[in-house]
This record gives structure tokens, C-alpha cells and sequence, in this order.
């Protein structure tokens, strides 16, 4: 089963993103994000099956506890192309961002191998997604449903979330205090 790692939102930044959300789902757009239980993120990693999870939870831990954690600054709406279509908030890729990325993946080492690739460095696109699978007729839509909404600005990371993905469940929640 695979295992996210996100890197949860402000209030504020949570409160713009559900709100799109909620007009992608009320235009029939893209109903899952307003239907699950999922928390406005930008996922840091996705890994496959991890068979020792309290291992791998307590790396992420360990991790979190000296993790510096910038400001990710939003700054644009995009669309990733393919079979599973996604629209999404852009985070701008800063020096500061890449580097907690990286060290993310230092920090797990043991658990590289099962790193999705999309989510490796030198490969990542950080983006906090605001439509799933939209229908691909109305993309145009729903990027004018998040663009009604959005606005450029820097955001505050305030937890760190493990999340079984399939069915979407909370694994832990940490906060960054």
C-alpha cells in the first residue's frame, strides 16, 4: 500500500484550496479532494509498500524533529497532462524547498528504492493538487475555478502527514510546533 509524505498547510492557504476544491466538486469537475478526507498539502514523497510502517513512520519522525521547513510561495495554476490529468497549484521550486527535499531523501535512505519516481529529486514538481482526474472536457473550467480563487502567496507549513492512499486514511499527523 503505498504511504504519502505531505507537507500540510496554514489556515489560510487550507481555507483557499478546500473553497477550490468545494467549486470543482459543486461544478462536477473533480469531485474527490471535496469528498475525502484529504488536507491541502504538497506531497514530499509517495512510497511503495513499505512492509516495516513503524519504521518507516518513526524515520519520518525523526526526520520532522530537525526539518526546516521553508515558506513555499504558491505562484501559479497548472495541468498535468497524461492519462490521470491533474490541476494543481504550483509551488515556486527555491533553493531552500529542493534542499529539504533532498534531505528528505537522505534522511530515508533505507527506504529510497520503493520512492516513486515522479517524486525523486531532480524530478519532483511540488504542487499542491486542486482536481483529480477532472473531466477532461472541462479542464479550461476548472482551471478558471482555481484561478477565481487563488492568489499568490507565500505559505506556512504547520504539519507533516502519513497517508495510506489507497483507501485514502491518516497514518499519523505531526505537528510542526
Amino acid at each position: 500500500m503505498a504511504l504519502s509524505i505531505e507537507l500540510e498547510f496554514d489556515k489560510k492557504t487550507d481555507k483557499m484550496i478546500r473553497a477550490i476544491w468545494r467549486d470543482m466538486s459543486e461544478a462536477g469537475i473533480s469531485t474527490f479532494l471535496h469528498h475525502s478526507t484529504s488536507i491541502p498539502h504538497i506531497t514530499l514523497c509517495i512510497y511503495e509498500d513499505a512492509e516495516d510502517e513503524k519504521a518507516f513512520c518513526a524515520a519520518v519522525r525523526s526526520f520532522k524533529a530537525k526539518a526546516n521547513i521553508p515558506e513555499i510561495y504558491l505562484n501559479g495554476v497548472g495541468v498535468f497532462g497524461g492519462e490521470k490529468k491533474v490541476i494543481y497549484l504550483s509551488a515556486a521550486v527555491t533553493d531552500e524547498l529542493l534542499k529539504l527535499h533532498r534531505e528528505f531523501y537522505q534522511h530515508m535512505t533505507a527506504f529510497n528504492e520503493l520512492a516513486w519516481p515522479q517524486y525523486q529529486p531532480g524530478a519532483w514538481v511540488p504542487h499542491a493538487s486542486v482536481a483529480m482526474q477532472p473531466d477532461p472536457v472541462r479542464i479550461g473550467e476548472g482551471v478558471e475555478i482555481a484561478l477565481k480563487h487563488f492568489v499568490p502567496a507565500a505559505a506556512r507549513v504547520t504539519s507533516i502527514g502519513i497517508i495510506h492512499m489507497k483507501p485514502l486514511k491518516h497514518i499519523e499527523h505531526m505537528d510542526m510546533d
